[in-house]
């Protein structure tokens, strides 16, 4: 499974151009006879290698070929956070790999079956292009995002295809990206020992306590405490 965290890159497969990547991930057949990145812009990608078998059994339509690109989700940018920051050694860094990874196959599976069910490629590739600045657009500007119809508008898509669409490419709605991806990005910012206050505003909250809340029903736990957890581990 390759992995694209920042900047975009030409993937070619077999001496064809297959995709062109920015913050989205490819699974690759088991055995790559020729495979090519050319990197359009200062690159950082993950690869992970995972046993064949276990992807067949998750992805019932799997073949020998590229898979097509998928973007990356918030929840799934942060196992990959977490895996890329282990500080574990030895036998605990082995059993934290094992139930990251399975997390990681999971949500991978789930979306799989999602994009079945919704039919994923009747989507034209150009309103494709679309939604996937959308989600851009939406990741850069937490912390003052638009509405709907002038999201729409910034994209060159009509208010009703981008809802649609985002719904059915991304896996929930545009203000539910948001919150997702307020939450991921807040949760990374308190484990590297960043003040609840700063943390509030960098996600795009105003007042420090709806943050708290939104925080809490997300993850069960209160962002100061998340945060005293982590000062205690280091």
């Amino acid at each position: 499974m390759l992995f694209i965290l920042n900047g975009s890159a030409e993937v070619y497969y077999v001496d064809r151009h297959s995709a062109t990547l920015e913050k989205q991930y490819l699974i690759l057949p088991r055995n790559p006879s020729s495979f090519l990145i050319l990197a359009n812009t200062p690159l950082r990608l993950l690869v992970l290698s995972v046993n064949g078998s276990i992807v067949l059994k998750l992805f019932e339509d799997e073949d020998n070929d590229l898979l097509k690109s998928l973007p990356m989700v918030p929840s799934l940018g942060s196992i990959l956070d977490s895996i890329r920051r282990c500080e574990h050694k030895g036998y605990p860094r082995r059993i934290f790999f094992e139930a990251k990874m399975l997390e990681l196959l999971l949500l991978i599976g789930d979306d799989s079956k999602r994009r079945k069910q919704n039919n994923f490629i009747s989507i034209k590739s150009y309103d494709l292009d679309k939604i996937y600045q959308a989600k851009e657009f939406i990741e850069r500007n937490i912390q003052s995002p638009c509405s709907l119809i002038e999201l729409a508008h910034k994209v060159g898509l009509n208010d009703f295809k981008l809802k649609r669409g985002f719904k059915e490419v991304i896996g929930t709605t545009v203000f539910g990206y948001l919150y997702e991806f307020r939450m991921e990005r807040a949760k990374m910012l308190l484990e590297n020992g960043a003040a609840v206050n700063e943390v509030s505003f960098e996600v795009g909250y105003k007042n420090p306590h709806h943050f708290t809340a939104a925080f809490k029903k997300k993850y069960g736990i209160l962002p100061s405490l998340l945060k005293r957890q982590n000062k205690h581990l280091d």
